[in-house]
């Protein structure tokens, strides 16, 4: 999928679901970050 012409190119979101309700902000930033640099993360 192409991004929009208007997107910022440096931004990007990963939208993760399915996870288990025991995860926390901290496991999840330990599972993803040694694909980069975490920003910000939400769990819900």
């Amino acid at each position: 999928m192409k991004p929009a012409d208007t997107e910022n190119r440096n931004e990007r979101k990963l939208f993760v679901g399915m996870v288990s309700k025991n995860l926390d902000e901290q496991n999840i930033r330990g599972i993803f970050q040694s694909y980069g640099i975490i920003e910000d993360c939400t769990v819900l």
